[in-house]
């Protein structure tokens, strides 16, 4: 480290003269090395300059290396005791220092009033937590950092106060104390009204013994005033009523090459801008076994394969472990238990009215929307897909539903039972109703949800004729059941080559975002041939349990052909997904209720993966009635992208264990520790949420 980066600058300086009566705008720099080693003048000034053009800057600036908050906060001791912190821990972190950078701040804000008795807007710049992360304060730097913005609102007495907050670099992500760090900062400043961010990721890349290394200070000259800079751009654009740049680098101009706040990775150019056609297909109880090009030896799915040589894969998504609960989790964009749906039977199925849909979102974006197949998150008549946001539709309200002669509800009147193969009907109305669509103005939202290869299998629930028989003896474990099962895969991967026919020869291939999810939970039936080395499959906590493929193609939005992304992902980010790339508006029912991320930075550029340590939440539910309770660690995991913690005693470490055979409890107990706590309060946070548990009979209509 260069030793003027731990000198403590102390100075107010003015832009160049001008006339008395143009507007003023006060910057506030503070913070330790990095803004220390930033010279305003050299980036911040130049373009603020630009920016505010005929309207005056200026700044006071107070920083220096090495320094925690506490040397900003009086109230840090106490701060510090409240989030768990011990003295000892504290005594490290504080060294007996004073509050030494604080008042000079105030200070400076004085001299500042006197020769300018009022300004417009007055802006805090804010570069530090690296010394807070490595010395373990992260705990407790949320709630410092929101009390030392607070106290300056109050002592400045500009409660306007805008907030522009540097995230520290990305140099050390293996460590939980940096990446928390990092999580807090973002989201202080997306949850402040006058608040942005700035990134600075790509500043702090050097070659160090020959690899290519991320540090803590940036590259000189150039990254310091790169930092300006884009303070001076986010400020400027709260002063202004304007959107600060989403992911940090307002330089990038185009908001829609903005990556989400959680995600790092490599820029990539935007998604088409325009709105496409979407069609969501999902199967039920496939699993991720039973496609030819994943591996099983006995299936062939000619069509499906295709298809993932011309989408982006992703290996690690994950839906829940059974049918009605990943349903609402697609049609919700929250886990299935915030929106009610702990079982698939006695009401406990149904979607919460106070869910906004998937499909009412895209309706909110001019999509015409329509629902072809199995719906199951609602019977009665407020819960049915035609009054969730769906213009048509057309299909079965259950799982039990026969797949011959099916008695069919077409837009909520059930219909006349017909001769021919439920799946071939949905199918075949989607076809129908797309080639309508395609036609108007607006674009579609067709959602394709047939009930196959789900059981049972006999009678009406059976295939038509025996042509299924061809798949028995091709494997030592397939009976009649699995050849039934694969006769089924086979039928929808021939509607599935229909589709990709019918696309081109509508012409709308390129501008149709099509997605394939593998199916809406684990395998039921074939995984005794072949289940991708997972261990599980329908119904239980386990990878086998949740885990199945999923393929976006879309040739004009240039998502990646033949390529595969390995973030953990969840269907909960369906709806972000698709309600970003469309443009509709998140309103803030919106905002609190989505808990998915969405997925465009990845369909951007596959290489990309979330900054912090996601955990993913896999509760099988159908517990008895009044046994709430009693099921916390019944039938449940809870994930992050490396280790699975299953029933509260098995842990498996997926990164060298992905079939879940050895449990390794014993020997990562901070693991354990850390994976307890983050599922003791999503618990808590959840049970507001069970809206549905004595919902033995259903409203009246």
């Amino acid at each position: 480290m260069k030793p003027f980066l731990l000198l403590f600058a102390i100075s107010a300086i003015f832009a160049s003269e001008s006339v008395a009566e143009k507007p003023v705008h006060l910057f506030v720099l503070s913070g330790q090395s990095n803004m220390a080693g930033m010279d305003p003048e050299t980036g911040f000034m130049t373009d603020a300059k630009k920016l505010f053009k005929d309207e005056k800057v200026v700044y006071i600036k107070v920083a220096k290396g090495g320094q925690p908050i506490c040397r900003w906060l009086e109230e840090w001791h106490d701060i510090a005791q409240n989030n768990g912190l011990d003295e000892n821990h504290i005594k490290r972190i504080h060294k007996g220092g004073k509050v030494e950078f604080y008042q000079p701040i105030l200070d400076q804000y004085k001299g500042m009033l006197k020769k300018h008795p009022e300004f417009k807007s007055v802006t805090f710049c804010w570069m530090q937590g690296e010394r807070d992360a490595n010395g373990g304060a992260h705990a407790a730097y949320k709630d410092a950092l929101k009390q030392l913005i607070s106290n300056l609102r109050r002592d400045l007495k500009r409660p306007d106060m805008n907030v522009v907050i540097g995230r520290i670099g990305d140099y050390a992500l293996d460590r939980e104390s940096c990446v928390t760090v990092r999580k807090v900062q973002t989201e202080i400043a997306n949850e402040d009204p006058h608040g942005a961010w700035v990134d600075v990721d790509d500043l702090n890349d050097r070659m160090v013994k020959g690899k290519m290394q991320s540090v803590v200070h940036y590259n000189r000259p150039e990254g310091y005033d790169v930092l300006g800079q884009r303070f001076a751009h986010q400020g400027y654009a709260l002063i202004k009523g304007k959107k600060p740049a989403k992911n940090g680098r307002p330089q990038a101009e185009s908001q829609s090459d903005q990556s989400d706040l959680r995600v790092i990775g490599a820029e990539a150019k935007p998604l088409k801008d325009s709105k496409p056609n979407i069609i969501v297909i999902m199967p039920d109880d496939i699993g991720y076994g039973d496609i030819a090009s994943l591996g099983n030896p006995v299936v062939q799915t000619p069509n499906i394969d295709s298809l993932k040589r011309e989408s982006l894969l992703f290996t690690q998504y994950h839906v829940s472990a059974r049918c009605s609960p990943s349903r609402a989790v697609l049609m919700g964009g929250r886990h299935e238990f915030m929106s009610g749906v702990t079982h698939t039977q006695h009401g406990r199925e149904r979607l919460s009215l106070d869910t906004v849909t998937l499909a009412q979102g895209l309706k909110s974006a001019g999509y015409t929307t329509g629902h072809f197949g199995k719906w199951h998150i609602g019977r009665e008549k407020p819960y049915r897909p035609e009054n969730r946001g769906f213009d048509e539709s057309y299909g079965i309200e259950g799982g039990g539903t026969p797949k011959l002669s099916p008695r069919i509800y077409h837009n909520g009147v059930r219909q006349e039972k017909k001769d021919g193969y439920a799946t071939d009907m949905f199918f075949e109305k989607a076809f129908a109703w797309m080639d309508e669509k395609r036609k108007e103005d607006a674009p579609f939202f067709a959602y394709i949800a047939p009930n196959d290869p789900h059981g049972p299998f006999t009678g009406l629930h059976s295939v038509p004729g025996d042509d299924y028989k061809k798949y028995l003896g091709k494997h030592p474990a397939v009976n009649e059941d699995t050849a039934k099962v694969y006769w089924m895969v086979e039928n929808i991967d021939r509607h599935v080559g229909t589709l990709l026919s019918k696309l081109e020869e509508w012409q709308i291939a390129e501008n149709t975002l099509l997605i394939y999810i593998g199916s809406d939970n684990g395998n039921s039936t074939g995984w005794r041939v072949y289940n991708a080395g997972m261990k599980g499959h329908k119904g239980q906590p386990y990878q086998g349990g949740t885990r199945v493929p999923i393929f976006f193609r879309w040739p004009a939005g240039k998502i990646p052909a033949d390529a595969e992304c390995s973030a953990l992902t969840s269907q909960m980010d369906m709806m972000p997904t698709l309600l970003e790339i469309t443009g509709a508006p998140m309103t803030n029912q919106l905002k609190k209720q989505v808990e998915g991320r969405s997925l465009v930075p990845m369909l951007k550029n596959p290489k990309t993966d979330w900054e912090d340590d996601r955990h993913l939440v896999h509760h099988v539910g159908a517990w008895l009635p009044g046994q709430v309770a009693q099921s916390k660690h019944a039938r449940v995991s809870i994930q992050n992208k490396r280790f699975t913690l299953v029933n509260n005693e098995e842990l498996y470490d997926l990164s060298t264990d992905p079939g879940e055979t050895k449990n390794i409890i014993a020997e990562h107990p901070k693991v354990v520790n850390q994976l307890r706590k983050t599922y003791d309060k999503w618990w808590v946070r959840m049970q507001p949420g069970l809206v549905n548990e004595d919902a033995y009979k259903p409203p009246a209509e």
